[in-house]
């Protein structure tokens, strides 16, 4: 015992003569980058060009820049919102970007909870302080040469074989003339013989390569973390953030419209909320809000006793850039930390309702009450996906592998307000690839449903009864089995009847609606009982037919197919 007492008396002094050099280095450090941070705010005020409102900031682009942006040909930093972390900034934004700075994620070191939501708060009031943000949002949609247009990402042969076919169909099936934006990463994702391949099939199309675009400074770098996948989910975060558009329409390279999307921004829904999301399959909560502890204040989870909500599938997007600049910001944010939000969200998907809710100021006060009217802006389909399927006819269950009459194609996205399908998203197995496709996949839709509910998908998930969900191969293989289905035609119930007179053959009137109306089944009794799945079959002279079959087309007469 007295050994330990000398011990402890003779270390003490060089314990507080580490801690008090500790503090000295830490003042020191913090003096200096005060110091750096003003005379970078007095360069950017120098060097500044006056704004319209009388604050410095960037120089204006030329003609020229912005037409070489528009033509694909090159970047314009200064017409994006990107650029220098703060140049000509306040000193307060200076000084939280420099914390910003300074607790910047490691590649390879994971980061805790604590600390990320501390530099959440932190990028709360960086946003908060920063005018140069605001001028430069405002700057670049001042400069914009088009309000409204089509972005889609894609790079590799998979993604840009699948983005020929949707731009194929928009342009063939849809009558959609909307300019469309091909964002790629990096001159070997999308070579220059592919953009001439392109550029000649499609009119009023264009390619920004996302490397050569100058990124926000006072964001994590897109290289930072994670996989290529998860590099994916934040390249399609990056193409929305830069995209050359007031309003855009993303699109996933194998999400295809089967109607006109221009006519979404037309809609009652987008004027009232500037945005339209679809839901996936799925009803799990979104474990990103309790890390944020925001699970009180989720203005979509509902009451226990209720459905939870569904889980958001971002295959497509539509979206008022310059109404909601702020989401943009906070989406990068969330995407760039993708070593940490990702283990709490399923890539990208639902890190757009939290952007939402972050943007509008929910859980910025923890002591104090949210509604969900302070989050409302976000703007989920009133339903669920619907499944597209292909009838493998009388034998199918016999041949196909799992065994299964009805092959599906991924899922249906309806129009918001009248339930029409309007997007078929070719998810898992249903995805066209740069090898010789499944000829079960290479067929239009020849039968749909209603909305699925999450059980309901659940058995779709299943080939036969006590197979897995995974193959051997681990992938996921969809669709289902003639006793688990009620087939209808066109002809057995009025709901599904074209109307007369309607001149592009728009069927079914209401597909939301098929279940109660054609069996009698309303949303109460299909999710306690929910088989047998309503499967209907589609009219040949439907929209629905000819888009998918102009799909088709268009995969099969591309040159660059591989053999086996």
């Amino acid at each position: 015992m007295m050994n330990y007492h000398m011990h402890m008396k003779r270390a003490a002094p060089a314990k507080r003569y580490q801690n008090k050099r500790r503090r000295t280095t830490l003042i020191l450090v913090t003096a200096l980058t005060v110091a750096a941070l003003v005379l970078q705010f007095l360069a950017g005020t120098e060097n500044g060009k006056e704004s319209d409102d009388g604050m410095p900031g960037p120089k204006a682009p030329s003609a020229t820049t912005i037409a070489r942006w528009h033509a694909g040909k090159a970047p314009t930093p200064s017409t994006s919102p990107t650029g220098g972390g703060g140049g000509g900034d306040s000193l307060a934004a200076g000084v939280l970007l420099g914390i910003l700075k300074s607790s910047e994620p490691v590649k390879g070191k994971s980061m805790s909870a604590d600390a990320f939501r501390a530099r959440v708060e932190t990028f709360r009031k960086y946003l908060e302080a920063s005018d140069a943000v605001r001028r430069r949002w405002e700057s670049h949609f001042r400069d914009q040469a088009r309000d409204r247009g089509i972005v889609i990402a894609a790079g590799r042969a998979g993604a840009i074989l699948n983005a020929y076919v949707v731009i194929h169909t928009l342009r063939h099936a849809t009558g959609c003339r909307l300019p469309v934006v091909v964002a790629h990463y990096g001159e070997a994702e999308f070579r220059a013989t592919t953009r001439e391949y392109f550029a000649a099939a499609f009119d009023d199309i264009s390619f920004v390569d996302l490397e050569q675009v100058e990124y926000p400074t006072h964001h994590v770098p897109l290289e930072s973390g994670g996989s290529r996948r998860e590099l994916g989910y934040k390249l399609k975060i990056f193409s929305i953030y830069a995209a050359p558009f007031k309003s855009l329409i993303f699109m996933d390279a194998d999400s295809t419209a089967l109607l006109d999307p221009e006519t979404l921004f037309d809609t009652q829904s987008y004027a009232t909320h500037g945005n339209i999301f679809w839901n996936d399959f799925w009803d799990e909560p979104v474990p990103l809000w309790q890390l944020l502890h925001l699970e009180t204040a989720d203005p979509w989870r509902v009451a226990d006793t209720q459905p939870q909500p569904l889980e958001a599938e971002t295959g497509q997007i539509v979206l008022d850039r310059a109404r909601h600049w702020k989401v943009l910001e906070w989406l990068l944010f969330l995407n760039t930390h993708d070593a940490l939000t990702y283990s709490y969200s399923m890539g990208d998907k639902d890190t757009f309702s939290v952007a939402f809710a972050l943007a509008a100021g929910v859980g910025k006060d923890p002591g104090g009450s949210t509604t969900a009217a302070t989050a409302s802006a976000y703007n989920p389909s009133p339903w669920g996906p619907a499944l597209p399927l292909s009838d493998l006819g009388p034998g199918g269950e016999e041949r196909s592998d799992p065994h299964v009459r009805y092959r599906c194609l991924g899922m249906l996205q309806l129009h918001p307000e009248n339930g029409e399908p309007f997007f078929h998203h070719r998810t898992a197995d249903s995805k066209l690839t740069a090898h010789r496709q499944d000829s079960q996949y290479l067929a239009p839709i020849t039968h749909i449903t209603p909305p699925v509910t999450s059980n309901q998908a659940s058995i779709m998930n299943w080939g036969a009864p006590g197979q897995s969900i995974h193959r051997a191969t681990g992938r996921v293989a969809w669709g289902l089995n003639s006793a688990s289905v009620r087939l209808m035609d066109v002809d057995q119930c009025p709901a599904l009847s074209p109307r007369s007179g309607d001149e592009y053959g728009k069927w079914p009137i209401r597909l939301d609606m098929a279940n109660e109306m054609c069996t009698g089944r309303n949303e109460t009794v299909v999710a306690a009982n929910p088989e047998p799945i309503l499967v209907v079959a589609v009219p040949t002279d439907s929209y629905v037919w000819r888009a998918s079959t102009v799909e088709i087309d268009a995969y099969r007469s591309l040159p660059f197919q591989e053999s086996d």
